[in-house]
């Protein structure tokens, strides 16, 4: 999987570089997307192919993603179709902001890539690396992407373009922010009591398990119990929580140790709430049964909330303000860009899934729906 990638389609979306580097989902079954992409390109933007194997990188990845942030929450194929959209989206405003910037000759220079590349490169090795003390080399991150330096920062040169063109066009499409409009925002999360949750950095060893109560999944659920529970064991008699978890784990969490990093409280599991509210940083859970599985937690640091004040949200609030006024301005150059017929053609056959499944089509929300791609119910 060529993960480098990720950082363009994160440029295009919040002008971010540094890609979510993540193993792919394990897919069960036929999946609804993956199903009907092409053997070609999935697109065609001004007769420029966007190849299947680009899209098929980033649907996975983001998938993944979201898969290591649900905590193993069954993904619906209305939520497959949304986030393929969407993925269709983001490729077809990399490579429309590509071509204005080669009309532009814009460019970025060696020196700005290699230094990009270099602070990257340190930040994937500490993430990436099972031992925070030891990150790992650039030889070893560029071998687990499967890719070779010259494609990273060809790639990696293609975000920065990316990124330097949605600044020309938030420039001259008149893009600021007003102390105004970030005050307005900060009272309004204030009067909706929006102070910060308390977060927790999480660790868990996750065995699935079937859901349904047939006699079959009975046996399969005290089979994946056991495994749990000897997983538990191994952790109490000295096994490091990260070993055991890339050893046990079933994905997305067995590739990262485990970790889940931080994240707010009230937006976890229940049974992972209240394990990370009752645990003290360190301390390891039991067995914990959820309708997904068998669960053991760590508690690796809890995080107090602090009080919301405006010295510290005005920063966050501007950036936000920022980044979306940014990407409504690329849509509309996207937009104006592809009014002329057969600017972009799409191959990725999600009409057929949708004519074949109306309920789904209602699910989605028209936001979801990129530029040129018809659906005809």
């Amino acid at each position: 999987m060529n993960v480098v990638r990720m950082a363009v389609a994160a440029a295009c979306a919040a002008g971010l570089c540094l890609a979510v580097w993540a193993q792919a989902p394990s897919l069960e079954g036929l999946d609804i997307v993956l199903d009907v992409v092409p053997a070609g390109p999935v697109a065609l933007v001004n007769n420029r192919p966007i190849p299947s194997e680009d899209f098929i990188d980033l649907y996975t990845s983001e998938l993944n993603r979201y898969q290591q942030l649900s905590a193993g929450e069954t993904i619906t194929d209305a939520f497959r179709i949304g986030l393929a959209l969407r993925c269709m989206r983001m490729l077809i405003e990399k490579e429309l902001l590509l071509q204005e910037a080669e009309k532009r000759n814009i460019t970025v220079s060696d020196a700005a890539v290699q230094e990009q590349w270099a602070l990257e490169a340190e930040q994937l090795g500490h993430f990436l690396s099972p031992d925070p003390e030891n990150p790992l080399s650039e030889a070893e991150i560029l071998e687990q992407a499967g890719t070779t330096r010259e494609e990273a920062l060809g790639e990696l040169r293609q975000a920065l373009i990316v990124e330097k063109m949605r600044e020309i066009i938030a420039e001259e499409s008149g893009v600021t922010v007003t102390e105004e409009e970030v005050r307005e925002q900060f009272e309004e999360l204030r009067s909706q009591g929006g102070s910060p949750s308390d977060r927790a950095h999480l660790r868990q060893v996750f065995v699935r398990a079937p859901q349904d109560t047939s006699s079959e999944s009975a046996a399969a659920r005290q089979e994946a119990r056991k495994k749990a529970e000897d997983a538990l064991g191994r952790i109490r008699a000295g096994m490091s929580f990260q070993a055991v978890a890339r050893d046990v784990s079933d994905e997305p969490f067995s590739s990262q140790g485990g970790d889940m990093g931080p994240a707010r409280i009230d937006t976890m599991p229940d049974f992972m709430a209240d394990a990370a509210r009752t645990l003290s940083p360190g301390q390891v859970s039991g067995v914990i049964e959820s309708s997904y599985g068998y669960h053991i937690i760590e508690l690796v640091e809890l995080l107090p909330g602090e009080e919301l004040t405006y010295e510290r949200a005005a920063p966050y609030i501007r950036s936000r303000l920022l980044l979306h006024k940014t990407n409504l301005a690329v849509d509309e150059f996207c937009r104006k860009a592809t009014e002329g017929e057969g600017a972009i053609q799409t191959a990725l056959d999600l009409d057929r899934k949708l004519l074949t499944h109306p309920e789904l089509l209602d699910m989605l929300a028209p936001q979801d729906m990129p530029e040129g791609l018809e659906v005809r119910p």
